[in-house]
């Protein structure tokens, strides 16, 4: 029976992950006037421990987005895109691809618009879903090695659950794929009430 109920709650992460990309990519394409399409790969719960491994080394220059959450079911929503992702993104946007550890103001502005895009369109997805309250933050964006950017992020937030939804996304734009990983990271309490308000 736990299995099966297990099942259920992957399920409904899986429909969250579609909707909510479906939302995001609505309001990019239309952000950037053009066609762009989003699928979702795979949507799992980890262990906070395993974030860092699911993306790549800790040392790997990533840019990341993060949005507080405050209402019904508290928590932090990240978007990282690793350097690789990172380059098409901004290539994608402005043409031009980052240089090292730095961006130029412009190329940060673009990239923190895009995913600040992204990271509402997805709470405000969940939200309406759900039924639940969910009141968003001023985003923070970080361009940094992924350990840093967990550490200072994270770490600020507080207090945490030890479970973190993880929805892998891809943005793809005649045919380019950009690979990106969004974090729901939950207060205690967050998820269940995520999984209350869908009634499993």
């Amino acid at each position: 029976m736990a299995n099966e109920k297990d099942n259920l709650k992957l399920d409904a992460l899986k429909e969250i992950g579609n909707i909510g990309i479906a939302n995001a990519a609505t309001a990019l394409a239309e952000f950037l006037a053009r066609r762009i399409d989003m699928d979702v790969p795979e949507a799992v719960v980890i262990s906070f421990d395993e974030i860092i491994q699911r993306i790549g080394s800790p040392e790997e220059l990533v840019s990341c987005i993060f949005l507080g959450i405050k209402g019904d079911a508290p928590g932090d929503i990240l978007f990282i895109f690793n350097q690789e992702s990172t380059n098409k993104l901004l290539k994608l946007l402005t043409g031009v691809e980052a240089s090292g550890y730095e961006l130029d103001e412009f190329s940060a502005s673009a990239l923190k618009e895009i995913c600040n895009i992204l990271a509402g369109s997805f709470a405000q997805a969940i939200g309406s879903l759900t039924g639940l309250n969910f009141i968003s933050e001023v985003p923070l964006f970080s361009y940094d090695m992924l350990a840093a950017t967990l550490t200072t992020g994270l770490i600020a937030s507080g207090v945490f659950d030890e479970q973190v939804l993880v929805i892998d996304t891809n943005l793809i734009e005649k045919g380019e794929k950009i690979k990106g990983h969004f974090f729901y990271v939950p207060k205690p309490g967050s998820l269940q009430k995520i999984f209350s308000a869908l009634g499993i």
